[in-house]
């Protein structure tokens, strides 16, 4: 990995391009992995807003997470919540 800085601080995260094995590349978790430096307050688990009051969230388990997904798409609604993924942070909030 090739890491860029500024001031001291990690900013962006690009892959190697003398590494034959992967083509130079990154991954999307490799490149996103530069924010989890700079966020005390990221949410280490995946919640889902809680049925009994809309102002909070329960922690699910990432087994929980891919079952409501798997539910949404047979219901044929996992394609519009894709569509406004304002709609899909309203119902999930997943750490990966």
């Amino acid at each position: 990995l090739i890491v860029e800085s500024h001031e001291g601080r990690p900013t962006k995260i690009e892959g190697n391009p003398s590494y034959i094995p992967n083509g130079g590349g990154t991954s999307i978790y490799a490149q996103a992995s530069v924010l989890d430096l700079y966020d005390p307050d990221r949410s280490k688990s995946s919640l889902k807003r809680s049925n009994e009051n809309e102002d909070s969230w329960d922690v699910i388990s990432s087994d929980q997470v891919k079952e409501d997904l798997v539910n949404l798409m047979n219901e044929g609604r996992l394609q519009s919540l894709l569509k406004n993924q304002v709609q899909l942070q309203e119902k999930f909030f997943l750490s990966c």
